[in-house]
C-alpha cells in the first residue's frame, strides 16, 4: 500500500506485477499456481485502491522441453485461477490489463509450433479463460525472436473473433535489434534509434492485423570502408551486394584502401570497388537462421533448419570460397532476405588436421618464421614452425590464418 501511495502521488497511472510459472511434466503444482495467482490478485486490488491500473503478468516460461500442448494446458489453468482470484477480491476487471505469455513450444522441444498454430492455440486458451469485459491483453515476448513475436501477434489479430484489444508489451522483442545495432558505439546511435522505431511500427501494425513480413525490409548500420569483409551484405548504389573478397592495399603513393569484390544479390553481376577508411559503407543486417549442412550434389548445397527440420537447397555460388571449410553436419548461420538465403556465416574458428608440412627443426620456436602447411581439406595456411604433420590446428575462418594448436 505504501509504495503504491507514493507512486500515485508521483503521477503513476499504471503498475505491473509478474509471477513466473515454470513448466515440465511434473510442475507446476496446483498449489504453486494458486499461491502465485492469489498474490497477483492481491496486488491488483491494492493498485486499484490507489487509483492505478494494474497490469497482471502471469508468465508461463517457455524454457524447457515441454510441448506446445503442455504450455496450453498450464497457461489455461493459470489464467482460470487468476480470474477466479481477481473475482474473489472484487478487483474491477474493466480497470485491469492482462500481460500473458503466448502458447508456444518449450525452447528445447524438438517440435516448434509454427506461427498459425501458436496463434490458434493462444486464442483457444484466452477464449476459454479470460472474461469478455477485460479491456485489453498486452502480450509479453518471453524470449521469442523479434519477428516471431510480431508474426504471432499479427496472426491472432487476423483471426479475430474476440472482444478484448490484443496488443503488445514487449521488452526484448522491441529492444534486441536496437541493442545489437548500437553495440555500445556512439557512431551507431542513429541506426539504433531507427532499429527501435522500426520494431515499434511493425508491432503497431501487428496489433491491427496489418503486418506482413515484406514490410520488414532490412536493418542498416554505417561502417568504415576498411571494415568491409567477405561474407558481409552491404548496400551500394541503391542495391544489395554480398562481399566475396577484400584486400587491404597500401600503394607507394596515396592513402591505403580496401579492394573489395562484390556480387549483386539480384543479378549475380560482380563489381570491384575501392573503399577508403574515411568512407562510410552501409552494412545490412538480415534475418539469421541456424542450419545444419547436409551434403553437396552437383552445384547445389543442402541444409536443414535446426529448429523446424525443414530442408532447403542453395546455389554453391552463395557459399563461394567458404565451401572448402565446411564439413557435413556442421552448424552454420544462413542470412535470409525475403525468406531466401543470400549469405552464410561460419563459426569464427574451425579445426583441421595438418596433412603436410615441413618437419620440425630443433631449436625453432614460435618466434621463428612461419612455414606452409596443407590441411585435410586441401587449404594451404602458414603455421608456426613447431606444428607437426598429423596435429590438429584451429584456423580463423575469416582470413584462413592460424589460431592455435588443438590438443
Amino acid at each position: 500500500h505504501e509504495r503504491c501511495q507514493e507512486y500515485e502521488k508521483l503521477g503513476a497511472k499504471f503498475t505491473k506485477w509478474r509471477a513466473v510459472i515454470n513448466v515440465s511434466d511434473e510442475i507446476p503444482s496446483n498449489n504453486c499456481i494458486s499461491e502465485n495467482m492469489n498474490a497477483l490478485a492481491e496486488y491488483a486490488l491494492i493498485a486499484q485502491q490507489n487509483n492505478m491500473v494494474p497490469i497482471v503478468e502471469p508468465e508461463v516460461i517457455m524454457d524447457g522441453a515441454h510441448s506446445v500442448e503442455r504450455c496450453q494446458e498450464v497457461t489455461n489453468q493459470t489464467l482460470l485461477v487468476l480470474f477466479e482470484m481477481l473475482d474473489k477480491k472484487n478487483v474491477n476487471i474493466k480497470g485491469t490489463l492482462l500481460k500473458p505469455n503466448m502458447v508456444v513450444s518449450g525452447t528445447e522441444n524438438n517440435y516448434q509450433a509454427p506461427i498459425e498454430e501458436v496463434a490458434e492455440k493462444t486464442l483457444q486458451c484466452l477464449k476459454s479463460s479470460v472474461p469478455d469485459e477485460l479491456p485489453g491483453i498486452v502480450f509479453l515476448s518471453g524470449g521469442q525472436s523479434d519477428l516471431d513475436a510480431t508474426a504471432h501477434l499479427d496472426a491472432m489479430n487476423k483471426i479475430g473473433g474476440f472482444k478484448w484489444k490484443l496488443s503488445f508489451s514487449y521488452g526484448r522483442a522491441l529492444l534486441q535489434a536496437a541493442l545489437k545495432t548500437w553495440a555500445g558505439k556512439d557512431d551507431n546511435l542513429e541506426a539504433a534509434h531507427n532499429a527501435f522505431s522500426h520494431r515499434a511500427v511493425m508491432n503497431m501494425k501487428a496489433a491491427q492485423g496489418q503486418w506482413d513480413k515484406s514490410l520488414e525490409g532490412y536493418e542498416k548500420m554505417k561502417i568504415n570502408g576498411n571494415a568491409v569483409k567477405p561474407g558481409m551484405i552491404v548496400e551500394h548504389k541503391g542495391e544489395l551486394w554480398v562481399v566475396n573478397k577484400s584486400q587491404s592495399v597500401k600503394p607507394g603513393k596515396g592513402g591505403a584502401f580496401n579492394q573489395v569484390e562484390m556480387k549483386n544479390i539480384k543479378t549475380s553481376t560482380k563489381l570491384n570497388e575501392r573503399f577508403r577508411a574515411s568512407e562510410e559503407v552501409e552494412r545490412v543486417r538480415v534475418d539469421e537462421e541456424k542450419y545444419q549442412y547436409l551434403y553437396k550434389q552437383d552445384n547445389k548445397l543442402f541444409f536443414m533448419n535446426s529448429t523446424s527440420y525443414e530442408q532447403i537447397e542453395i546455389d554453391e555460388e552463395i557459399v563461394g570460397e567458404k565451401l572448402v571449410l565446411m564439413s557435413e553436419n556442421d552448424e552454420v548461420i544462413l542470412e535470409m532476405y525475403n525468406e531466401k538465403p543470400i549469405g552464410i556465416q561460419l563459426p569464427k574458428t574451425l579445426s583441421f588436421i595438418v596433412n603436410e608440412t615441413e618437419a620440425v627443426v630443433k631449436g625453432q620456436t614460435a618466434a621463428s618464421s612461419n612455414k606452409p602447411a596443407i590441411l585435410e581439406n586441401g587449404i594451404r595456411v602458414m603455421v608456426p614452425p613447431f606444428i607437426e604433420q598429423g596435429e590438429k590446428i584451429e584456423i580463423n575462418t575469416e582470413d584462413l590464418s592460424y589460431s592455435k594448436r588443438v590438443d
